[in-house]
């Protein structure tokens, strides 16, 4: 019997002292026992990162600069030599292979040395123009004086040519004057040659 009454003495002071105690205010309770909502708390999200310059700019691969070695050289392409025309067989045909070789003094000069003097006047009959004439003397300066008399007199045969003479330049008269003068002085006679061309 003696247990029994020992716990019926404690047992009420138990229960007066619990009695006593407040209730414990909870971060979600208040005093009065309800409950507060509580604040949802802010999540801080971390700044954007800014861009740096170097990752700003593109980055563009640059080739390897060529290696001289390994460059071929150039390939050098070989002129064909150009052929010295046929004699011609009218004046179509000389002004055609005169105008071909306008650029080539030398064979131009191949050119008249292989017309027969004689021919001149077949060739041109009265299509001699002025200005091909003093071409052919400008050539014809660069011949031995013994060719230069033949062309004179092959020339002096063709028709109208004291005409096309009469209307050359003072600079083109002095050039035949001195194609004429150099055939005399290698002892040709040109008394013909002067007497149809007028000089």
């Amino acid at each position: 019997m003696a247990p029994v009454v020992l716990i019926l003495k404690v047992l009420p002071k138990l229960v007066v002292e619990e009695a006593e105690q407040p209730p414990s205010i909870n971060g979600d309770e208040t005093p009065n026992g309800t409950a507060e909502p509580s604040e949802p708390e802010e999540k801080q999200c971390p700044a954007p990162e800014e861009p740096s310059a170097e990752a700003s700019v593109p980055k563009v691969d640059q080739a390897p600069a060529p290696d001289p070695k390994e460059t071929p050289p150039p390939e050098v392409v070989a002129t064909p030599a150009m052929a010295v025309p046929a004699a011609p067989r009218s004046s179509y045909e000389f002004v055609r292979d005169w105008k071909l070789l306008r650029t080539h003094g030398e064979l131009r000069s191949q050119y008249l040395r292989q017309i027969p003097p004689g021919d001149y006047a077949s060739i041109f009959k009265q299509a001699l123009e002025e200005s091909t004439l003093v071409e052919i003397l400008r050539v014809a300066e660069t011949l031995p004086a013994a060719e230069i008399g033949s062309h004179l007199r092959g020339l002096s045969q063709v028709q109208r040519v004291d005409v096309l003479v009469m209307f050359m330049s003072s600079q083109d008269r002095k050039l035949l004057q001195g194609l004429v003068s150099r055939c005399e002085e290698d002892g040709q006679d040109m008394s013909d040659v002067k007497k149809r061309v007028g000089v």
